[in-house]
């Protein structure tokens, strides 16, 4: 089928509506726990191409969420991608620097806002790895994002950069010990 084609998008819709929402459903998996994704970090392009994916799934099932994970945030964006859009994931600290405006477009619209960050190589001596990773949840809270996400849980096999690591079982890292200890921290900024 050629790709976004009338036939595509019947296929697509049916695809997601019949056999995709049947398979979750009869694993007790309700639609507002899962999303769709299309693109890993669209670039301006692929963010519209996105949306147009985002549009089928709705016109297909209303009920049905779409997330995307960019930091290409398009002069547009208020119309042309966040009514499409359930969750908005940005690197944080991209989309700070560059258009903080997005996170107010994304909350006066009730759409969820997670971050991630996308460093690579940290070691556990490096200034920011307490920043990268502990530091996460604090970020989530301070500017009212409802989860986090990392780049990367394995790419090596190395306690250096994974979150975790294989070594004749699974074994946790520092990584990702100082990113649990971030969303504990995080409970009681909650509950404070």
């Amino acid at each position: 089928l050629e790709y976004m084609s009338d036939e595509w998008k019947r296929v697509f819709k049916e695809w997601t509506s019949v056999h995709i929402v049947n398979y979750m459903t009869a694993r007790g998996i309700e639609k507002s726990r899962y999303e769709f994704r299309s693109t890993d970090e669209p670039d301006k392009t692929l963010l519209y191409e996105d949306v147009e994916i985002a549009k089928l799934l709705k016109e297909a099932d209303p009920e049905l969420r779409f997330g995307i994970n960019t930091s290409m945030v398009t002069v547009d964006f208020d119309t042309a991608v966040a009514p499409w859009v359930d969750t908005l994931q940005p690197d944080l600290m991209y989309v700070l620097e560059y258009n903080p405006r997005v996170l107010d477009v994304m909350k006066a619209g009730g759409k969820k806002i997670w971050c991630y960050s996308c460093l690579g190589g940290l070691r556990n001596h490096d200034a920011l790895f307490y920043d990268y990773y502990r530091l996460q949840a604090w970020k989530m809270n301070k500017y009212g994002l409802k989860g986090i996400g990392v780049w990367v849980y394995f790419r090596d096999g190395s306690p250096v950069h994974d979150l975790i690591y294989v070594d004749g079982g699974i074994l946790m890292s520092r990584c990702i010990e100082a990113y649990r200890e971030g969303l504990e921290d995080n409970k009681y900024l909650t509950v404070l």
